[in-house]
């Protein structure tokens, strides 16, 4: 439970820190050149993704994290019901059963299609 504190705590500090701040990422990153705030998003649901793979793959003991209250709000849900919860654990779901984390063009693809279908829920597009 800590742990999964002092990582939603670094997300958190990481997000004010991107909105507060103009800052350029590296370079050296993998990242879909987008404003900084959408560049965080992308990253954290690439995260919940490989958490969700990992858990299917029954590696889900002590340890998983839960980024989708940060991701929902980086995406603009002041509001959060459970139903909007549920809907995007479908989602990912949806789009973890479609790709390989071994296919990286693939899991892009993934990628930025769960992103844009969150921005859609929101009317951000």
């Amino acid at each position: 439970m800590f742990i999964t504190s002092l990582i939603i705590s670094i997300a958190t500090l990481s997000y004010i820190f991107f909105k507060t701040m103009q800052i350029e990422l590296p370079t050296n990153l993998k990242l879909f050149k987008m404003p900084p705030s959408a560049e965080v998003m992308l990253f954290l649901i690439s995260e919940e993704m490989k958490i969700n793979r990992l858990v299917e793959a029954g590696f889900d003991a002590a340890y998983t994290c839960d980024l989708s209250t940060l991701i929902l709000s980086l995406a603009g849900f002041e509001y959060r019901p459970d139903s909007l919860y549920d809907g995007y654990t479908e989602l990912l779901d949806k789009h973890c059963e479609k790709v390989s984390p071994m296919d990286e063009e693939e899991w892009k693809d993934a990628l930025l299609d769960m992103y844009m279908q969150i921005k859609i829920e929101t009317g951000n597009e």
